[in-house]
């Protein structure tokens, strides 16, 4: 299985909106996503929601751009970026 990091550690306020909307609006229904359970959500399911809103014609060419840059910095950790934690 193939794990992400979530981008969720350097988003700005405004990256930070867009995600959170991107969630609510593509999300599971019956949740409502907060800062404060975003940071358990997989990285993948973020994405997908980023991806989903980008595509929707919903958002502003600066909207795109932002979410474009959110998933650009979601990044697939392999087995060396372990060894270099321990």
């Amino acid at each position: 299985k193939r794990k992400y990091t979530p981008p969720l550690k350097e988003l700005t306020e405004e990256e930070l909106d867009i995600t959170l909307m991107s969630l609510n609006v593509y999300g599971f229904e019956e949740t409502k996503f907060t800062r404060k359970n975003l940071r358990t959500l997989d990285p993948l399911y973020i994405r997908k929601c980023l991806v989903q809103m980008r595509d929707s014609g919903l958002i502003s060419t600066l909207g795109f751009k932002v979410i474009n840059n959110i998933i650009s910095n979601i990044e697939e950790v392999t087995e060396n970026d372990y060894a270099d934690e321990v």
